[in-house]
């Protein structure tokens, strides 16, 4: 368990690549890599004589009667068990700061998402379990230049369960890598911004996810702890996700004469939101949206008579995206 109180970290695409590779590289490098503990080799079978086999019949019978009852239970618990062994890891990171800069070059500029970011993994031979990665009593808040640091989700939080796993082809130079986040949950919350703040902050976010950043691990040091990386052929990476949005209230400010004021504002919720990203080396990433529970309804905002007016009333959508880059380009 680690223990950190009021952490300040500058999200930036070439730290949280050196972080995830010297994650790896610790894991691989340790002994429980690739280790389970194996059952102890059962004895061979005895072959009695003709006259013990004769008095041994009846309490083989009687045996056999009472494990299979036995058996039926143990079999399915003792073979999920299958002596796996693994690691478990436990991260507290207390009443932080996480900033992530609108531009690279001028980090005063920046979004912060505050709170207390809870993470716990069980890391074994077959992948890594997500037990717990969850903020708790989060905001989301804006640094600028433009004008006095402002607070636009005063109460923002998630908890998401999950697992990664990793397949490799060594004789055709393949990998696989699924990352199954089966309970994504969005707790009821309301953010309130203006329209150049929400573009600057889907750049930065695109920044980020795009992680344009080389590793600084040496070759060396990534041949030691895994000799396929550096031979792959193709590396795939597949992410399902089911996203719950308790509630939303989003309110996107206009500006008028330097000043703003409520614009529009929308309500969303939805039970289950599906989400399927395939990324592979060299290609465009494909992507899949899918919800048949989606309720919305949408404001406008009269600032002559500081009433909301209706757009569109609460009603139920049904949402397919789908996009991916043809062969040809």
């Amino acid at each position: 368990v680690v223990q950190v109180n009021r952490p300040v970290m500058h999200v930036l695409p070439q730290l949280v690549m050196d972080l995830i590779c010297a994650g790896l590289s610790s894991w691989q490098h340790c002994t429980f890599r690739n280790d389970r503990a194996q059952p102890p080799p059962e004895p061979p079978p005895l072959t009695p004589s003709p006259s013990a086999a004769s008095c041994n019949w009846a309490a083989m019978q009687r045996h056999k009667s009472s494990s299979s009852s036995i058996g039926s239970m143990e079999s399915g618990g003792a073979s999920a068990s299958s002596h796996r062994r693994g690691t478990r890891v436990q991260v507290n990171l207390s009443d932080g700061v996480f900033r992530i800069a609108e531009r690279w070059d001028d980090p005063a500029e920046h979004f912060e998402f505050a709170g207390s970011l809870i993470i716990a993994i069980l890391a074994h031979a077959e992948g890594i379990r997500i037990e717990r990665f969850d903020l708790v009593g989060g905001a989301l808040r804006l640094q600028s230049k433009r004008r006095s640091p402002t607070t636009l989700c005063p109460c923002l939080e998630w908890m998401v369960r999950g697992e990664q796993r990793r397949t490799d082809d060594g004789t055709r130079m393949k990998r696989q890598t699924n990352y199954n986040l089966r309970s994504v949950i969005l707790p009821p919350y309301a953010i309130r911004m203006s329209a150049k703040d929400h573009q600057a902050m889907v750049r930065s976010l695109m920044e980020l996810i795009s992680l344009d950043a080389e590793s600084s691990e040496p070759p060396e040091e990534t041949r030691s702890r895994d000799p396929l990386a550096l031979k792959l052929v193709e590396n795939r990476m597949t992410l399902v996700a089911e996203v719950a949005i308790q509630g939303a209230e989003v309110q996107i400010l206009g500006e008028e004469g330097g000043h703003e004021w409520p614009g529009l504002k929308a309500n969303a919720r939805c039970p289950l939101f599906e989400v399927t990203v395939e990324t592979r080396q060299g290609y465009s990433p494909t992507i899949n949206l899918f919800t048949k529970g989606l309720e919305v309804d949408l404001w406008a905002h009269n600032h002559r008579l500081g009433v909301w007016e209706p757009v569109l009333p609460p009603c139920s959508w049904r949402l397919s995206y789908h996009r991916q880059r043809k062969p040809d380009g």
